[in-house]
């Protein structure tokens, strides 16, 4: 699983902490998905124009990942004559890759 977190359209001023989780699948106490077990955890510190992928290893073929960024912002807050005032964290995109061949 290939997980991309980015900010690079974004110019602001700020930085936030990334964390990404990827583990087993259940369904929590509200009868929604949830992550069971982690599996793996990984966690940076992205800033204006960058970007990072994230590799990691699915626990089997039924997983969740939970992508967190902390703190969330405002546009409109951090720079000078914008107005979207959307609460955001990151862009983030999942690839889903096949097995690795034991061949390779």
């Amino acid at each position: 699983m290939r997980v991309l977190v980015s900010w690079r359209q974004w110019p602001g001023p700020n930085s936030a902490r990334v964390t990404v989780l990827i583990g087993t699948l259940v369904i929590g106490p509200d009868k929604q998905p949830a992550i069971g077990k982690v599996t793996a955890a990984r966690t940076w510190r992205i800033h204006a124009k960058q970007q990072k992928v994230f590799t990691l290893r699915a626990p089997g073929p039924q997983f969740r990942v939970e992508v967190h960024v902390s703190p969330k912002f405002e546009p409109a807050q951090l720079i000078a004559g914008l107005t979207d005032r959307r609460e955001l964290g990151a862009q983030v995109q999942y690839v889903f890759t096949g097995p690795r061949s034991k061949h390779t």
